[in-house]
């Protein structure tokens, strides 16, 4: 009986206050780790064949990369890339008008 009336209410309440700690909790926990395997994965994926490819253009001529580039394939996809880049935003502005709500 000595023992509960040696504890007053204020050392429960201190007890079982969570500690305060220097470092926030996230609110996304394992962000950093998952933000790390994302840019690896981005490295291995688009970052080291871009870079190949800078290195291989880089050890053409002047002359044979012109022939490279103007190649009749290399502007057919210049165009078609062009065409496209015109064509899909006005595509998507009408589907939005056509389709509201959705």
């Amino acid at each position: 009986m000595s023992e509960i009336s040696s504890t007053s209410p204020t050392d429960f309440i201190e007890k079982t206050k969570p500690k305060k700690t220097w470092v926030k909790k996230s609110v996304l926990p394992g962000f950093g780790l998952s933000l790390g395997f994302a840019a690896f994965y981005a490295s291995l994926i688009v970052f080291i064949p871009l870079a190949c490819l800078v290195l291989k253009a880089l050890e053409l001529s002047w002359t044979e990369l012109w022939a490279v580039v103007s190649n009749g394939r290399a502007v057919a996809s210049y165009n078609s890339l062009l065409v496209l880049r015109f064509w899909l935003p006005v595509l998507t502005c009408f589907l939005v008008l056509l389709l509201p709500g959705y």
